[in-house]
């Protein structure tokens, strides 16, 4: 690749004309559930991250060609999307393509896919840092072997019992599993029907984005544990706010069509779903918004949106995996991942 000045730096997990939708004049209302605090942000300078797509090819050249990808994706998307807004359209054809590409990169490209990657990884490293202190026959070869380095077995099991697992992963590895997964994700949601929902402008109610403004619902309980759910499971339903008056829903059961939301409780769960997709920032066009509490009552109170939810965005695994103490090394360390430097390290007890 040809030197240049305008290499693209700071990269957008979020595109900025998908945030300037809930702007206004270019200033969108942040809720940081991380440091608990709420302000007014330009959408140029929310939800970047420096050279989150750069990889390296050989060093020390860098190279911005997923970034490159990324915004002809957010192009050809755009004025699909547009079109959505103001004619109430369902698109078909070339323009379902570009918008089901277009989806399919939200829900790959930020923080939160790359940290439930990153967990993953480290669920199966201290699974088997766990197994290896079992009394199975092979966990106790492999202890067998800190004799080689003067340590009973006892002793390099607690060794191995008092270590936390780390992980860290290139970014190499993040933009393969993305362009791996970027075309089967745009397939499945080709094959799901898809359903525009809008808000009267007169109604006080409003739609909020996020940093990952992707929300995976089920319409029934999870009937396994784990990984039992994904994108072939017939009771999943998928939301994408693209305004704050509209609201895209994928599903497998429903009518295509354009369906009007009067119901305040209805928009209030839409945000809530949002809320628990985020991993950190949500983003509203005025800081009056509303959300659906657990108990199915209404409320508009970011304090207790940071009562009920920062903790667990902070520090709380994103993946439900049945392995005990993960640490969660990135929740509030994006930069780990763009798989450079080292993570923190855990504090000791």
């Amino acid at each position: 690749m040809k030197k240049g000045k305008n290499k693209p730096k700071r990269h957008h997990i979020v595109p900025v004309w998908l945030l300037r939708n809930f702007a206004i004049n270019d200033t969108v209302w942040v809720t940081d559930l991380h440091e608990k605090k709420s302000y007014a942000c330009s959408v140029k300078n929310i939800l970047c991250i420096s050279d989150f797509y750069t990889i390296s090819a050989v060093e020390p050249v860098r190279d911005y060609r997923i970034e490159q990808l990324l915004s002809s994706i957010e192009s050809d998307a755009k004025p699909v999307v547009d079109s959505i807004r103001n004619k109430m359209r369902i698109p078909e054809g070339t323009e379902r393509k570009a918008l089901n590409i277009f989806l399919a990169s939200l829900h790959l490209r930020g923080p939160h896919f790359r940290q439930g990657m990153l967990e993953v990884f480290e669920s199966t490293l201290q699974w088997f840092r766990d197994f290896t202190i079992t009394d199975t026959s092979l966990g106790s070869s492999i202890l067998k072997k800190a004799e080689k380095y003067n340590l009973t077995q006892e002793q390099a099991r607690k060794i191995i019992l008092d270590s936390k697992v780390v992980a860290n992963l290139p970014r190499e590895h993040y933009i393969g599993i993305f362009l791996d997964l970027l075309p089967r994700i745009t397939y499945i949601l080709n094959k799901m029907k898809l359903q525009i929902m809008f808000i009267n402008p007169s109604s006080k109610y409003r739609f909020v984005t996020c940093d990952h403004p992707f929300a995976m619902e089920y319409v029934a309980p999870n009937p396994t544990p784990a990984y039992g759910r994904g994108f072939i499971d017939k009771d999943l339903f998928i939301l994408v706010p693209i305004s704050p008056l509209t609201c895209l829903s994928f599903d497998y059961n429903s009518e295509p069509g354009i369906i009007p939301l009067s119901n305040p409780k209805s928009i209030a769960g839409i945000n809530a779903s949002i809320v628990i997709a985020t991993s950190r920032y949500i983003i509203s066009k005025t800081s009056d918004y509303v959300w659906l509490r657990p108990d199915w009552s209404l409320s508009s109170s970011t304090e207790e949106l940071f009562g009920l939810f920062s903790e667990t965005k902070r520090e709380s695994p994103q993946i439900d995996i049945a392995t005990s103490n993960r640490p969660v090394t990135a929740r509030s360390q994006w930069n780990v991942l763009k798989g450079k430097g080292k993570p923190r390290q855990p504090e000791k007890a």
